[in-house]
């Protein structure tokens, strides 16, 4: 009787529930569309580039950082210096997005001339616009 049939059952519950060819076919071409996709050559460096400058995470260890800050400072001609904490971590962050920033213009200079690799020519590049803009100190200032 068609009266006694539950209506919280759909009505496809009752048909079997196999896949038809056509089904199957468009399915795995979604799975094969979707699938992860080759990167073109030189654009994970761009992607991770854009991920270190988004997040705060260091990628220098801490405990390193802190011999070489010491090293530097001694090197100097300081001795032996003490560094808080919070000054430890704004030199960390400061010097790690300088040389994300260095890195990504050296990548660009590269990406440029259509090349993936930094070579030393692409650092003499930007070191000469650097000086040209005068954003780098001159190399005959004289140091304690």
């Amino acid at each position: 009787m068609e009266g006694d049939e539950d209506p919280c059952k759909p009505l496809a519950a009752k048909e079997t529930r196999k896949m038809t060819s056509q089904k199957v076919a468009r399915w795995q071409f979604a799975i094969r569309r979707n699938a992860r996709r080759r990167l073109r050559s030189g654009s994970f460096p761009v992607h991770e580039r854009n991920q270190l400058r988004k997040e705060a995470n260091l990628v220098i260890g801490k405990t390193a950082f802190v011999r070489l800050c010491q090293s530097v400072a001694s090197e100097i001609g300081h001795g032996h210096l003490r560094f808080e904490g919070a000054a430890i971590d704004t030199i960390q962050e400061v010097c790690e997005s300088f040389l994300v920033n260095h890195f990504s213009a050296l990548d660009d200079i590269a990406a440029r001339r259509k090349s993936v690799t930094v070579m030393p020519t692409d650092a003499a590049f930007l070191k000469w616009q650097l000086n040209m803009m005068g954003l780098t100190p001159k190399e005959n200032s004289t140091r304690n």
